[in-house]
Parts: C-alpha cells; structure tokens; sequence
C-alpha cells in the first residue's frame, strides 16, 4: 500500500510497492551525527563465520563462506562495482592463544584472511569463528 512517512507531521519519504524514497530535505548526515563533505558510507554485511565447520550467518550484502585449512575466503553474491572496500575482522580464542587476522587477497568478487597465532604460526581451528564486517 503506498503511502508517506512522517515524523512529527514532517514528510520524510514514500513509498510505493515497496521503494521508500526520500525527501530531498532529509538530512541522513544529520540523523548519523556526521558533519563536513566527506561522504559517508554504509555496513554492508556484517556477521560470524567458520564455528566449528563451514558456516556462516551474515546480514546486508550475501556473503557465502568457505575455508581452506587457516584460511578463509567470503566471496559475494552481489559484487561491488570494484575492490576499493574496507574489511573489519577478528577471530576468537582458541584453546591457550589469541587469533590474528590478516587479509591476504581482496578483488571485487571476494576476499580471504588468515589466521595465525602471536608467532606467525597459521591456525587451521578458529573455535568462535570470526566476525566480519563490510563497509563500501
């Protein structure tokens, strides 16, 4: 059903079969507390990876999940329009040592990490998994 959004009798979009669109007069930068002409740019996905076997739970932007001994390569069902994106990650504990995470490819139709303990040694195990997020 197509309709309007308001806040306080102020009109802030519509919609229509499902496409809300703004109002030229929405200030998003404004409603995130960012200030300047720097351009802003969204979380695409974000979830975990890798508990205990190939599985993956992940919001935004599809990724399908693969791992190969200690790395781990996400490869997106809808690419971006080139590899200029940011990647956030850490991994778990596992047993007595920490994870680091290093991203050791990045195009724009997948990325991998691998992960290593605090001296370099790859880690095939990641007990918690790791958490990603995409920003592009």
């Amino acid at each position: 059903m197509a309709g309007e959004i308001q806040l306080n009798s102020t009109s802030l979009a519509t919609e229509s079969s499902g496409t809300i669109t703004l109002n030229s007069s929405v200030d998003i930068k404004g409603c995130i507390n960012a200030t300047g002409s720097a351009p802003i740019y969204a979380c695409r996905a974000f979830g975990r990876a890798g508990t205990g076997s190939a599985h993956s739970n992940f919001v935004g932007q599809n990724l399908s999940y693969s791992k190969s001994s200690a790395t781990h390569t996400f490869t997106f069902s809808t690419a971006p329009s080139n590899d200029d994106y940011t990647v956030v990650a850490e991994a778990g504990r596992y047993g007595s040592y920490n994870h680091l995470v290093t991203l050791t490819s990045k195009s724009s139709s997948a990325f991998a990490l691998i992960l290593s303990d605090i001296d370099g040694v790859q880690q095939s195990e990641n007990g918690e998994g790791v958490d990603v997020a995409v920003f592009f």
